[in-house]
C-alpha cells in the first residue's frame, strides 16, 4: 500500500504586484497576449505579461475561501 497524499490542484496563476500572493487568472492555458486580473485579496487591478503567468498553487487564503 502506498500513500500519495492529497491531490494538488494547479491553476494558471500570477503573483499579485500588490500583495505578492498567487492569484487565479481565470485562464485555462497561458495566453499569447497580456491579460488584466483583479486580485481578490487586495482588489488591485493590473495587467500581466504572459511571461508573468505560471502553473502553480493558489495562495492559502484563496484555497480556504477566505481573505488573508
Amino acid at each position: 500500500m502506498s500513500f500519495h497524499g492529497a491531490a494538488v490542484r494547479l491553476a494558471i496563476v500570477v503573483t499579485c504586484k500588490g500583495c505578492q500572493k498567487a492569484i487565479p487568472t481565470g485562464e485555462r492555458s497561458i495566453p499569447d497576449n497580456p491579460i488584466a486580473v483583479r486580485c481578490p485579496i487586495c482588489n488591485e487591478h493590473r495587467q500581466y505579461r504572459p511571461t508573468e503567468l505560471y502553473e502553480g498553487r493558489l495562495s492559502f487564503g484563496l484555497i480556504q475561501g477566505g481573505k488573508r
